[in-house]
């Protein structure tokens, strides 16, 4: 039998042109929304809201939207479009170390928060007739 040699051997299968080490891919921010402390927040914002007497008498903060302005629901759970959500003044997305600051939020529907956020598709929107007829 021939003697093999086992020394490490320098192979590189790096076609032409491209770098030789790839840049790991980068870490993405974590999920406020997931976090415990912010869970305990919304539970703590949405009772406050829920039990707030209102000068007429009413119990329950209604929508803080402009547009909007109705009572809430708060009996409702969350995937109901008329549920209690948390709305935050400064979004999440621009201002993360505001998530958890009550000064931060307000409490909406959850369709309202959605259409201020631009998260709700045209079919949703109400925006009156056209113009004209396409």
């Amino acid at each position: 039998m021939a003697d093999v040699d086992f020394s490490p051997v320098d192979l590189d299968d790096t076609p032409e042109g491209e770098p030789v080490s790839w840049s790991s891919p980068r870490p993405r921010p974590p999920n406020v929304r997931s976090s415990a402390a912010y869970k305990v927040m919304r539970e703590q914002f949405t009772r406050f809201h829920r039990n707030h007497r209102n000068p007429d008498g009413t119990i329950g903060s209604p929508c803080a939207i402009t547009s909007c302005g109705r009572p809430i629901n708060y009996a409702l759970a969350y995937p109901h479009p008329e549920s209690a959500s948390v709305d935050h003044i400064l979004p999440i997305k621009t201002h993360p170390h505001l998530a958890l600051e009550w000064n931060n939020c307000q409490p909406a529907h959850l369709i309202c928060n959605l259409r201020k956020n631009g998260e709700v598709g045209d079919f949703d929107l109400d925006i009156g007739e056209p113009s004209e007829q396409w």
